[in-house]
């Protein structure tokens, strides 16, 4: 008898446990994603794409465009971040700097955003 109240025991605490699992709120993100072109529509490899917090100017994600000028930067929210108001700053030497400021909201599944982002040449570089 005692080995069949064991089990019942464990049954029970295995079913609690899923039970916490799926009362867990899935984890909210946002994907910002496009292109980085010029005024002739060439696509730049090589500028800096980041991806800041507003509030606190933390760098979330950064990465360097591909030889498409394709970048992807993310952002995982925690429970009380959404909605966040970010910057969206893109560089490159030879080009004028590229910023600017969008909320997102943060969503499961996550929440995209495309940008295609248009740097201008500086003269004379």
């Amino acid at each position: 008898m005692k080995a069949d109240s064991s089990l019942v025991v464990m049954f029970l605490t295995v079913l609690i446990l899923q039970g916490v699992a799926y009362a867990q709120e899935p984890p909210k993100a946002t994907f910002i994603h496009g292109k980085v072109i010029d005024n002739t529509g060439a696509t730049i490899e090589g500028a800096e794409a980041e991806l800041i917090r507003q509030i606190d100017g933390t760098v979330i994600d950064s990465l360097i465009t591909d030889s498409d000028g394709l970048y992807l930067v993310e952002m995982n929210f925690e429970v009380d971040e959404s909605p966040a108001d970010v910057l969206i700053r893109v560089a490159k030497t030879g080009y004028t700097n590229y910023q600017e400021a969008i909320q997102v909201h943060g969503a499961a599944p996550p929440e995209i955003v495309e940008k295609n982002i248009l740097l201008t040449e500086k003269p004379g570089e």
